[in-house]
């Protein structure tokens, strides 16, 4: 008998139309929107995505995803630096949103000030930005990626995690494997997650660990 899911069901995003630059860059520097979400599309029309937090769902995956990079990069050896939910905008390309998480890897050596980063001053954008996308619904974000060079964007929804990665002009392409974090087991890394109310987080993480550490069964040698 199919069982019912008691999990609430995640709030859907306010999408306005017809909003200019001026008024989008005005609600992102209420201090009182600290804590919302914000996508603008200009070119489309004006399009301007409200996300409010989206409960511990989205919260716990954030976090999971958060922590298997971080250990990934540990035992690689890749210099990595995670700048959060970052925004991300610019007024020549009239478009603008943050990430649930983003990475600087290749671009890091290229940023003016590691601790105050402004696309909009000519730093570079991240080079691994993750959603995060539990509502799917809302302004198309991909199109916005593309726009402001972000090389990869991983996506999570619907318990799986999938890599797009930049081609060239036209946009992003589903790849097998990551580009920015090489050898980076993205199905396991889903596994782990979907796995994450049956085991404790430490157990979770050692097992990990041992998958991608350089010279141990599952990690590169």
């Amino acid at each position: 008998m199919p069982q019912l899911d008691k999990r609430p069901a995640p709030r859907r995003p306010t999408v306005l139309r017809g909003v200019t630059w001026d008024e989008y860059v005005a609600m992102r520097a209420k201090p009182e929107n600290a804590h919302v979400k914000l996508t603008y599309d200009g070119p489309a029309g004006g399009l301007l995505e409200i996300e409010m937090p989206n409960g511990s769902l989205h919260e716990s995956v954030g976090w999971w995803l958060g922590l298997l990079i971080a250990a990934f990069t540990e035992e690689r050896r890749i210099a990595v630096r995670g700048v959060g939910s970052l925004t991300q905008s610019r007024a020549d390309l009239q478009r603008g949103l943050e990430s649930d998480l983003c990475y600087y890897v290749a671009s890091l050596p290229n940023l003016r000030d590691r601790n105050r980063i402004d696309l909009q001053a000519g730093d570079p954008p991240p080079d691994l930005c993750v959603e995060v996308d539990v509502t799917s619904l809302g302004v198309a974000k991909l199109p916005i990626y593309a726009a402001l060079g972000v090389p990869e964007v991983w996506v999570w929804a619907d318990e799986t995690l999938t890599v797009h990665r930049r081609n060239g002009d036209e946009g992003y392409e589903v790849a097998a494997e990551s580009g920015e974090l090489p050898g980076f087991p993205v199905a396991f890394a889903a596994e782990l997650i979907a796995r994450r109310d049956e085991a404790e987080h430490f157990d979770l993480l050692k097992e990990w660990r041992s998958a991608v550490r350089p010279g141990e069964h599952g990690g590169a040698n």
